[in-house]
């Protein structure tokens, strides 16, 4: 489900984003501090997201396995879409370049 508040600025930037935070955990240190899950238009990606800071507070790295893992054990890998999107979140990962630009499509439109 979407966010009905807000229109979405980027599905694809959302998708790299999240993608490239599972192919470079450590690009989620970069971000933390700037993203909450209610930025995220897609309900999916704010699940992916809380569940992504589960592991950042647990001191697990959000690779694609850990991912998974804690998503099942939360009772909500078929809400964030599986196992299968998030591998195709991976694959999207390096479609829109940076993860600054992906930070600024996604969260400050102009």
């Amino acid at each position: 489900m979407s966010n009905p508040s807000k229109m979405p600025q980027s599905i694809e930037a959302e998708q790299s984003l999240l993608g490239s935070i599972l192919l470079e955990p450590e690009n989620l240190v970069l971000v933390v501090d700037q993203i909450h899950a209610d930025m995220f238009y897609l309900e999916r990606h704010r699940i992916i997201w809380r569940a992504m800071l589960a592991l950042y507070e647990k001191g697990i790295s959000a690779d694609p396995f850990a991912l998974s893992e804690e998503l099942q054990a939360r009772g909500e890998l078929l809400g964030a879409g599986g196992r299968k999107y998030l591998n195709d979140l991976v694959v999207t990962a390096g479609a829109l370049g940076s993860l600054d630009y992906c930070i600024q499509v996604c969260f400050n439109p102009s």
